[in-house]
């Protein structure tokens, strides 16, 4: 159906097999090129009465006429339209139409060997008056002088390569300058693809072979083989047609390329990747206290100090895909002594969009010692998942617009509402990952110092930090915000909400990071004095992904005179740009003789989600203070995280 509110691209289908569309470009011509997505092809309707429409070009005003003798021209709009500026849109099905003109009766078409544009007497025959109206949604504009690869459908995850000076290979794409080209725009709807290497182009002859060329020195000079025009599929491919020799790029596994004549083959099937990720190990390295500070079978890896247990990742696998995006892999170990075998261990895989976005993430977790081989365990949860959780839960308009910023990458700001529910995915799917430990931890982990614990927050910060370190290119423009943790004013404000909560006879004096590692103090209880005495670490914390938010954990000692009798609580929060909570979640551990299993609470989410926490533990595990001591820890948290724009 026709609509005056929408600009179209009128497009004929017959010349060269490759859609040319109506355009009007200099000294009021009218011509049928190859689709560039300039403003000069794009047309609005406007309503000359009796079923009849105007014509009119986007860029310069100019209207669609016709003459007596039938010949076609862009001319000013007169105050009345006439008829010669009139037109009738005749359906003839499958989306195309025969478009008349209301004075001569005589139809829109375009020579199928010269693209000029005329008229003929209509005839719903002939495929040269045959016309689509295509919505300027549906149109995907060749993306010019952008950092692109070329990467063919029968052979995915591969990429167009250029070796020595002119030879073109497939391989997996890894980021080097000999698999990037750039899409130089020519005229008359034609393209050069430059090499980013070495500048030079494709070119094409008539034996079938496809090479690379010595850089054109001006758009002028560039050969008809050198000339490309790219016919959209409107499926995520292209073609891309030779303009000297009428033939296709073909890809020929498992390591050519050439020019054939069409065939509707995916050989001729063609993505052309603008974004791509991949892992920047040495920014990665820089997130670690101590940088990549050690190697495990000739492999660098990190080890590293959290809350008392030690703790070592490894510099993580990247694998490319085909469409921008990729996979990282990295193992995790909690090191408890004794070898390899007593440690605990994690492998983390982490797939990404091509816009550094995270897309799904899977984790395989052993425990050492005895439960090595029970307790072998693994998750997988995709981003789709946890919207479909949430449109289920939240039903409304967020889900979809959610769904959409994922899938496609959108980088724009974004309503606050939209934004804080986005960094609720997030943490919602960072946290799932650990759902189906709860068995392992109530029955199976016994009792340690809290390291496997602590494992959790630390894999979750793990994921965060590879997050952080994913090298995307084009660069993204990421939102101008800065969030986090103060870890230094927190001492001093667990110290004034413990006077609040018990006053000054049973709070610690000190409101300082003892050795510089730990705060400890006391809170009402039933221990013998009526006070229970703890301990907080210092806090770890981790930028979600592209500034979502912030990550915090920390783990509380309940003391008993030695380590062998402490308890161990570790709390974890997530919180949105703006700093709001968005996410909660302990694990409790406690004392040996205390006969209490340990817990492991759900993820909970929202603006309350840190009051769902607390409610749940007096639910669940009203113990030795155990949930005012981490209510006490929450609100300390909360306060001391700190955002800066500008």
């Amino acid at each position: 159906m026709i609509d005056t509110g929408k600009s179209y691209v009128i497009a004929q289908t017959a010349i060269a097999g490759v859609a040319a569309v109506l355009s009007s470009t200099q000294h009021n011509s009218v011509e049928a090129l190859f689709y560039s997505g300039q403003t000069t092809q794009f047309w609005q309707l406007q309503d000359a009465g009796q079923g009849a429409y105007a014509i009119v070009n986007q860029a310069n005003d100019l209207l669609l006429q016709c003459d007596a003798q039938g010949n076609v021209s862009a001319t000013s709009r007169s105050q009345q339209i006439p008829d010669s500026q009139a037109w009738f849109f005749d359906l003839l099905g499958n989306g195309l139409y025969i478009i008349r003109n209301k004075a001569t009766q005589r139809a829109l078409r375009a020579d199928t060997n010269s693209g000029d544009v005329g008229t003929m007497p209509a005839s719903p025959t002939s495929v040269e008056q045959q016309w689509a109206m295509l919505d300027s949604s549906f149109i995907s504009v060749v993306p010019v002088d952008v950092p692109c690869a070329l990467s063919p459908e029968i052979l995915p995850e591969h990429v167009v390569s250029i070796t020595g000076t002119q030879g073109l290979h497939f391989s997996i794409y890894n980021g080097d300058d000999a698999q990037i080209w750039m899409i130089r725009a020519l005229d008359q709807g034609c393209y050069a693809i430059v090499n980013a290497a070495n500048g030079l182009v494709f070119e094409s002859d008539t034996a079938h072979n496809v090479f690379a060329k010595t850089q054109i020195p001006t758009t002028e000079a560039a050969s008809a083989n050198q000339r490309w025009v790219f016919d959209n599929l409107n499926n995520g491919y292209w073609c891309i047609i030779n303009q000297g020799t009428g033939l296709y790029l073909n890809a020929v596994a498992p390591d050519n390329v050439s020019g054939q004549q069409q065939s509707n083959s995916t050989a001729q099937n063609w993505q052309i990747i603008t974004s791509f990720v991949k892992t920047d190990v040495d920014a990665l390295g820089l997130l670690y206290s101590n940088g990549w500070n050690a190697t495990i079978n000739s492999a660098p890896c990190a080890e590293y100090v959290s809350s008392d247990s030690s703790y070592r990742s490894k510099q993580p696998t990247w694998t490319q895909n085909a469409d921008g995006g990729g996979t990282a892999v990295m193992l995790l170990d909690h090191i408890r002594g004794g070898g390899a075998q007593q440690d605990d261990h994690a492998t983390l895989t982490v797939t990404f969009l091509p816009t550094g976005q995270l897309y799904s993430a899977s984790l395989e977790w052993s425990l050492g010692g005895q439960w090595a081989i029970e307790w072998g365990t693994k998750v997988v949860v995709k981003i789709e998942d946890e919207v479909n959780d949430y449109a289920s839960d939240e039903a409304g308009d967020a889900a979809a617009e959610i769904a959409d910023l994922l899938s496609e990458g959108a980088l724009t700001p974004l309503d606050p509402v939209i934004s804080k529910a986005a960094s609720e995915m997030t943490s919602k799917l960072i946290g799932s990952l650990f759902s189906q430990l709860n068995g392992m931890l109530e029955k199976e982990i016994g009792h340690d110092d809290g390291g496997r614990q602590t494992f959790i927050a630390v894999i979750n910060h793990n994921m965060n930090k590879l997050c952080a370190s994913m090298s995307v290119s084009p660069a993204l423009a990421l939102p101008n915000i800065g969030i986090y943790f103060s870890v230094d004013d927190f001492p001093a404000t667990l110290f004034t909400n413990l006077k609040l909560a018990y006053g000054s006879t049973t709070a610690e004096t000190s409101v300082s990071w003892d050795g510089d590692q730990t705060t400890e103090y006391y809170v009402a209880g039933v221990a013998p004095d009526g006070n229970q005495k703890f301990s907080t670490w210092k806090h770890d914390s981790s930028n979600y992904p592209l500034k979502q938010g912030l990550y915090v954990s920390t783990k509380i000692d309940m003391l008993h005179g030695s380590a062998a009798k402490d308890g161990h609580y570790v709390v974890m929060l997530g919180f949105s740009s703006n700093g709001q909570v968005i996410s909660a979640q302990a694990v409790l551990e406690f004392p040996p003789d205390s006969n209490v299993d340990s817990y492991l609470s759900p993820v909970f989410t929202g603006t309350d989600a840190n009051a769902q926490l607390y409610q749940d533990l007096l639910t669940n595990r009203n113990y030795c203070a155990a949930p005012n001591a981490v209510k006490l820890n929450m609100d300390s948290m909360i306060q001391c995280v700190r955002v800066t724009t500008g």
